[in-house]
């Protein structure tokens, strides 16, 4: 069975995205979010002992 991540990644995206986020998808183990202008941003979410992901790492 795989771990689950329950990713909290609004905040985040809010500061680097001027737009609202319209597609979030999974690459690799890494997350894409693309907002409405476009931007594009790739994030690698950081698992510590939990199963909830606290942070990601912009990439």
């Amino acid at each position: 069975a795989y771990a689950v991540a329950f990713p909290d990644i609004e905040a985040k995206a809010k500061t680097l995205h001027s737009h609202y986020v319209d597609n979030v998808q999974w690459y690799g183990d890494a997350l894409i979010s693309r907002s409405a202008d476009n931007t594009f941003c790739l994030w690698q979410p950081i698992i510590g002992n939990t199963t909830k992901a606290s942070s990601f790492k912009l990439l």
